[in-house]
């Protein structure tokens, strides 16, 4: 058999060289990059697409461990703005020694901003939408053309970030949808399409995050879209769409912060129960008809059938009910996390597999403060790398925290607090200097799986819902935007590990709710779920009979090699 050579493409740079005045032919020849190796040329080729954001970089790193570990080669593809953050936070070295693992980055489209804040994720998502498809088509062309990479198998893109289909359909590529939501905010994001196509919405509320992968389908690249979330997170933005589509959003006014249409139920579905408006995708809540996200989040549900498959980050036994009414009339849904389980079993050590992402860099010293705790003593609050909180609801938390005589450990991110105008109560620090420490950012994973840690106060981010459940850690759930509320809704209701606080929460109930938790009866028998639910998370990632690790060979062999 004639074995196929790879493509050898010169550069128009490297043609240049040649051809213009060169000062010796050592120059020329330092000038031109080194051949890859032969069997460079046989792998298949990732090219790995998340939304530019922390609580995306994280699940879309690890499954690209997984992949680069089974053989694949990775092209990791980051906007301009966090590739340069990353630089910065890790070290210019950072990128260095990484076999077969290369990052490639295309612009935002956003003017200039601080290197150190988050970026406007409204902003952010409609720059992309508009600007993105372009040099994303560009980016797949010259890696296909490159002579140093393999030509591109698949393409695996952030569920909201749908302009790769089109790019993928032009190069018959097949695109693979990896969602970061679980299905519970996956079916919210759906439903915004019902409530709209009712009436219900817009009403005035927050305008929360929504992205686009279409574009993609255009070069004919398999693509496959990975939705980092749950089950629950990935149903919320479903039932969004399905609002919209019965005309329940926008909202007529904004009575509907007070007269109960939140409450409402959602009973369209057969199977779902006591799922209410108020879990649903927070896009819905707002009066303007012409809000761009409403008419964003339909035309995002209505092009996931144009993918090869749906990635979920939960797993079977986690969310079994709701997969089941996610799955008619969508392309394979493939459960694969919690996925640092999966990244754990890598055997082979090193560059890649002990790489981490993080756009602020940890201050480890926190862990010599936590051994110094005793077991299960300490709360820990991390409102994640998005959410903003007022200035209010920093110093109620804060006054609630001391007011609980407990341990606790609080990120504190330079950017959370709306305004930049937020201080911490006098006489705070002193107050709990012994039983307190604040940082600006930590390795979460490993602070969950601290034996100290007894608790997690979060704003029920799928990342922290699914790094706290593969830890045995029970919540405090301050729900913010997004499939948050609906992720809330599962860990308070439905597997039983949380417990929620107020939305206009004061420090008596953040007090007594911390004290509850770590001390407690009903405390005491979530963290005993909670250490139920790490058992399920180990037999779903065991190797091989875990559903998690064959969902994930079975998405390699029949998706990303096919």
């Amino acid at each position: 058999m004639i074995k196929q050579p790879c493509k050898i493409f010169f550069h128009t740079r490297y043609v240049s060289l040649f051809m213009g005045n060169l000062s010796s032919s050592n120059e020329a020849q330092t000038s031109i990059p080194m051949a890859p190796a032969p069997d460079t040329c046989k792998k298949p080729h990732a090219v790995l697409v998340p939304f530019p954001a922390q609580g995306h970089l994280n699940p879309f790193l690890k499954l690209a461990k997984l992949l680069h570990h089974r053989g694949f080669h990775i092209t990791f593809v980051n906007t301009e703005f966090n590739h340069n953050r990353l630089l910065k936070s890790k070290g210019s070295t950072f990128l260095e020694n990484l076999p077969d693992f290369c990052f490639e980055t295309f612009p935002d489209g956003l003017p200039p901003s601080d290197a150190d804040a988050t970026q406007s994720v409204p902003a952010l998502c409609d720059s992309m939408r508009r600007n993105s498809l372009v040099p994303f088509r560009e980016l797949l062309a010259k890696l296909n053309n490159s002579w140093v990479v393999p030509p591109v198998t698949c393409v695996v893109s952030d569920g909201v970030m749908t302009f790769t289909l089109q790019a993928a359909h032009e190069m018959n590529v097949r695109c693979v949808l990896f969602w970061t939501f679980a299905a519970c905010g996956f079916l919210s994001f759906k439903l915004c399409a019902d409530l709209i196509d009712r009436g219900i919405t817009p009403f005035k509320g927050i305008v929360v995050i929504c992205i686009m992968w279409m574009e993609g389908l255009e070069m004919n690249v398999r693509c496959v879209l990975f939705w980092t979330f749950a089950a629950c997170g990935f149903l919320s933005f479903k039932l969004c769409a399905d609002l919209i589509d019965r005309g329940i959003t926008p909202f007529k006014d904004s009575s509907y912060l007070t007269d109960g249409s939140l409450e409402a139920l959602v009973d369209w579905v057969p199977g779902l129960e006591n799922f209410r408006y108020k879990h649903i995708l927070t896009f819905i809540q707002t009066t303007d008809p012409n809000n761009v996200l409403l008419a964003y989040v339909k035309e995002e549900i209505e092009a996931i059938s144009k993918a090869s498959a749906v990635i979920l980050h939960t797993f079977d036994a986690l969310e079994r009910r709701l997969l089941d009414i996610l799955s008619p009339n969508l392309p394979p849904i493939y459960t694969i996390g919690p996925l640092q389980p999966l990244v754990d079993q890598i055997s082979v050590k090193n560059a890649v597999s002990s790489m981490d992402f993080s756009l602020w860099k940890a201050e480890d010293e926190c862990f010599e403060w936590l051994n110094s705790k005793e077991q299960n003593s300490v709360i820990y609050v991390n409102f994640g790398s998005v959410e903003v909180l007022t200035p209010c609801e920093i110093q109620e938390l804060a006054l609630g925290l001391a007011e609980s005589k407990k341990n606790f450990l609080w990120i504190l991110r330079p950017d959370l607090i709306k305004g930049n105008s937020g201080i911490l109560p006098p006489d705070f620090s002193a107050e709990t200097k012994d039983r307190g420490l604040i940082v600006r950012w930590c390795q979460q994973e490993k602070v969950l799986n601290h034996p100290s840690v007894g608790g997690f106060l979060t704003h029920c981010g799928w990342n922290s819902i699914i790094e706290g459940i593969t830890a045995g850690v029970p919540f405090l759930c301050l729900p913010q935007t997004t499939d948050q509320p609906a992720n809330c809704r599962s860990v308070c209701i439905e597997w039983g590990i949380g417990l929620e606080i107020s939305k206009n929460f004061k420090k008596d109930e953040v007090g007594m709710l911390v004290k509850e938790l770590l001390d407690g009866e009903n405390g005491r028998e979530m963290k005993k779920r909670a250490m139920e639910w790490k058992k399920q998370v180990a037999a779903a990632t065991a190797s091989p009979q875990g559903s998690s690790f064959q969902n994930l060979e079975t998405l390699v062999k029949e998706m990303l090699l096919k």
